[in-house]
C-alpha cells in the first residue's frame, strides 16, 4: 500500500498532539512525504532507507550521522507484515526513544484503518461495476463470470426519500450479506440492488425481514423490497431484475401494507405494476370520477369489507360496526354515484380494480399535505 500524503500528514499531526515532538513520515523510497517541520517535506531521508533494509528501528545520535536525517528514532511501519513506510521522531534519544512503541502501534492502527476503508470503497466500486455490467452492459467475455455461483435471486429495495450518507446502510447490508461471499450488492441514492446467492424462498423472506427490521431500528428507514425469480444463467439477471422492480412497484403503489413481495407470488400485481399512469387516471375517472377524495376512502372501506366477507351483509356489517340496513344503503349509494352495482359480478370486478388503483393515489396525496 502506498501511503497517501493526506494520511501521512494526519498521522504526524495527531502524533505530535500526543508527544509534542516533531515527526516525519517517510515513504518506502526514502522520501519525507509528511512532516511537522514543513521545510523537510520532499527531502531524502537516508536513515529511513537503512530502517527499511534491516526492518529494524534506527537510532540517530547526531544530525550529521545520515544525510537528510536529524537525531532521533526511526521506526518501520507495517501493514500485513509488509513495510509501508517509516515514522521518525526528532529529538534527543533519551527524550524520544520511550515513545517508539506507542507511536509505532498507533501509526499502524491508523494505516490499517485507512487500508480497510480503501478496500471497502474498492469493493463497493467493484460490486457496482459488476451489477451494472451484468444488467446494462455487454455480457460477452465478462472476466468475473467464473466467480458467479448460481443460483442467484435479484432483490431490489428502496425508500421514498433520498439518503445522502449511505455508509451506515452499507455497513448493515455488509453485516448480513458478508455471511456468503458470493452475495453481491450495490446502493444508489435511494435504491438497493442485491444479487442474492440462493433461490430458497423461505430463506430469502427471512433474510429480507431481518434486514428490514435492522434498517428500521438503526436508521429509521422503512425499506420495501421486490424479489425476482431464480437466476441460473447470466442472461437471467436482467429478467429477474425487471421482475423484482415490478414486484416492488406493485407493493409501493398498490399493496402498501406489504414490506416485500416475490414476483412469483403476484397475481393481479403482474398487470398492475405495468399499467401506465395516464391509463390509470382514465380508467378510475370513468368508474369513480364522480366521488370526492374523502368519499373514495370511505366507500373503499365499505367495499373492501363487503369483498373480504364474500358479499355477506351480516359479516361485513359486523366488521364495520354498522347496521345491516346502513350497509345496504351505502352499497346502493355506491351504485347511485358511480353507476356500478357492487352486487353485480360484472360491476363488482370493475369497482374492485378502480378502488385498488385509485386508493393508492388518494393516500399518497394525503401524505403530502
Amino acid at each position: 500500500m502506498n501511503i497517501p500524503t493526506d494520511l501521512a500528514l494526519k498521522i504526524v499531526k495527531d502524533m505530535k498532539d500526543i508527544i509534542n515532538q516533531d515527526l516525519n513520515f517517510i515513504n518506502i523510497d526514502g522520501y519525507i512525504i509528511a512532516s511537522t517541520d514543513r521545510e523537510r517535506i520532499g527531502q531524502i531521508h537516508e536513515a529511513s532507507l537503512k530502517c527499511i533494509a534491516t526492518n529494524n528501528d534506527v537510532v540517530i545520535n547526531s544530525d550529521t550521522e545520515y544525510a537528510g536525517s536529524k537525531k532521533g528514532i526511526n521506526i518501520p511501519v507495517h501493514l500485513n507484515n509488509e513495510i509501508v513506510g517509516v515514522i521518525g521522531i526528532t529529538g534527543d534519544r533519551k527524550d524520544v526513544e520511550r515513545f517508539g512503541k506507542i507511536i509505532k502501534s498507533m501509526t499502524e492502527i491508523l494505516v490499517k484503518e485507512a487500508w480497510l476503508k480503501e478496500l471497502f470503497i474498492k469493493k463497493r466500486e467493484q460490486n457496482r461495476n459488476m451489477i451494472e455490467t451484468i444488467l446494462f452492459g455487454n455480457h460477452e467475455n465478462i472476466e468475473f463470470y467464473p466467480s458467479l455461483d448460481f443460483p442467484y435471486t435479484v432483490i431490489v429495495g428502496n425508500i421514498n426519500s433520498v439518503f445522502e450518507d449511505n455508509n451506515d446502510l452499507y455497513k448493515i447490508l455488509e453485516t448480513f450479506l458478508a455471511r456468503n461471499k458470493k452475495n453481491i450488492f450495490s446502493v444508489t441514492s435511494n435504491q438497493i440492488i442485491i444479487f442474492f446467492n440462493s433461490d430458497n424462498k423461505k430463506y430469502i423472506k427471512e433474510f429480507i425481514s431481518a434486514i428490514q427490521k435492522n434498517l428500521s431500528e438503526s436508521l429509521k428507514f422503512n425499506f420495501k423490497f421486490g424479489i425476482g425469480k431464480s437466476v441460473s444463467s447470466l442472461k437471467d439477471f436482467t429478467i429477474s431484475y425487471s421482475e423484482a422492480k415490478n414486484a416492488l412497484k406493485y407493493i409501493v403503489n398498490f399493496d402498501t401494507e406489504k414490506t416485500h413481495a416475490l414476483y412469483s407470488e403476484l397475481d393481479l400485481g403482474i398487470l398492475l405494476s405495468n399499467i401506465k399512469q395516464n391509463k390509470i387516471n382514465e380508467f378510475t375517472n370513468k368508474v369513480i370520477g364522480n366521488l370526492q377524495e374523502d368519499e373514495i376512502n370511505f366507500f373503499y372501506e365499505i367495499f373492501k369489507s363487503y369483498k373480504n366477507n364474500n358479499g355477506s351483509i351480516k359479516e361485513a356489517s359486523a366488521e364495520l360496526f354498522m347496521h345491516k340496513n346502513t350497509l345496504q344503503y351505502q352499497l346502493n349509494k355506491i351504485e347511485k354515484l358511480t353507476g356500478y352495482n357492487p352486487r353485480s359480478l360484472k360491476d363488482f370486478s370493475i369497482l374492485d380494480l378502480a378502488f385498488t388503483l385509485k386508493n393508492f393515489y388518494y393516500y399518497k396525496k394525503k401524505e403530502q399535505l
